[in-house]
């Protein structure tokens, strides 16, 4: 019995971890800006199917004009995060390439992410270096200072 208590208490925090990191309120179907929620949503890297989870929690109270809206937005968000810029940025700071951008973007944005995964992988080495380079000083160090076994 306590193996089943178990169980479904693990199956539903994996459940709940895998949900979408937005919480939508089903308050703000009404007064939504739709628009700036595309925008955001593109900005963060996230799918425009995100759009359909708000279908399912909105239904029928939805605004007819919301999802033009939020597409609308999200085109608008995407141009600006599928630079150049941003996928450098993205790579350097460890984060996974996205798939978001729209072929004419895209190129772009995996120029930038390609050349800051090897300037990620520079410094990762460098860093893997300077730590092998102090752990060898530490142990000459540590070998210098032992006494000498006296051989009389």
């Amino acid at each position: 019995m306590v193996r089943i208590t178990l169980w479904s208490i693990f199956i539903i925090l994996i459940a709940g971890c895998s949900s979408t990191k937005y919480t939508f309120d089903y308050a703000n179907c009404g007064s939504q800006d739709w628009q700036a929620l595309g925008h955001k949503t593109a900005l963060s890297g996230d799918n425009v199917r995100f759009f359909d989870a708000v279908k399912q929690t909105c239904g029928d109270t939805l605004n007819p004009n919301a999802q033009n809206q939020f597409v609308s937005g999200y085109s608008a968000g995407l141009i600006e995060y599928c630079t150049y810029d941003n996928g450098y940025k993205h790579a350097t700071e460890g984060n996974s390439q996205t798939d978001i951008c729209p072929f004419d973007l895209q190129q772009d944005y995996q120029k930038g992410f390609a050349l800051g995964q090897r300037k990620r992988s520079e410094i990762e080495e460098y860093i893997a270096r300077q730590k092998r380079e102090v752990y060898r000083h530490k142990q000459s160090e540590i070998t210098r200072k032992a006494p000498k076994p006296n051989m009389k």
